[in-house]
């Protein structure tokens, strides 16, 4: 282990953590830790954990593969209240159900069994009234992280509206972790399910405003916080506006 060790891991902790001091920025850096780490006698001599691994190079394509229409229902109600009903961008749209249920564009890269509007970046043109980008950060790596954030930026119409929501540092702390990046987490993490890996990287709305800002600046970006609280959501989430909001 100490030659690996020289390749940016700190600590390792029995049976299940490796902890890297590393950050990835992009799928190929995450993809190349874990075929780096399969060679290493932490996982080589453990067939459980090797299989783990293992799944965990698929984890660029388990993103969002969870239900949260409930999420999808508390942000088009803000919407509708504010007045957008038409022209919303589902971004990230996952499974779909919210996209197919309030008939939005939708963008997600990795569909399984259903047909978003669109498939690639370069194919999201705009300007859209609204936009909802729900826990879909916190499933990508840096350098493709800012690319979301400043596409929605760049595709949110003028008087348009955007809610991006996102994973808690709580929250992903209490997953289970095979690789953590970075110290404190701040790198992210593969988490392991019940069935398959992610990247995760977990934000307070403290980061989480500070990191958007810095990405769209000039742009109004606060917390999201309606007051009317069936409209709340329950993890980190951001308003992003052109103009000053009046909601």
């Amino acid at each position: 282990m100490n030659n690996f060790r020289n390749f940016y891991i700190y600590e390792e902790t029995e049976p299940e953590t490796i902890y890297v001091d590393y950050i990835p920025t992009s799928w190929k850096d995450v993809d190349r830790y874990i075929k780096a780490l399969e060679k290493t006698p932490f996982f080589a001599s453990n067939e459980k954990l090797l299989k783990r691994l293992s799944d965990a190079e698929r984890a660029s394509e388990n993103t969002q593969r969870a239900n949260t229409e409930k999420t999808y229902d508390r942000v088009h109600m803000f919407f509708k209240e504010h007045g957008i009903k038409k022209n919303i961008l589902d971004y990230g749209a996952g499974l779909g159900i919210a996209a197919r249920k309030y008939n939005t564009h939708s963008f997600e890269p990795n569909a399984v069994d259903w047909k978003p509007t669109m498939s690639k970046i370069s194919q999201i043109k705009g300007p859209y009234d609204g936009i909802v980008c729900l826990n879909v950060l916190n499933v990508l790596p840096l350098e493709v992280r800012n690319e979301a954030v400043t596409k929605i930026g760049s595709v949110l119409g003028m008087k348009g509206a955007a809610v991006i929501m996102v994973r808690s540092d709580s929250d992903v702390n209490k997953s289970n972790p095979l690789i953590v990046f970075g110290k404190d987490g701040k790198g992210g993490r593969i988490t392991m399910g019940s069935k398959t890996a992610q990247y995760q990287k977990g934000f307070d709305i403290k980061e989480l405003v500070e990191y958007v800002s810095m990405l769209l600046n000039g742009y109004y970006v606060i917390p999201f916080r309606p007051p009317n609280m069936e409209m709340r959501l329950s993890n980190p989430a951001v308003l992003i506006c052109k103009q000053q909001p009046k909601f």
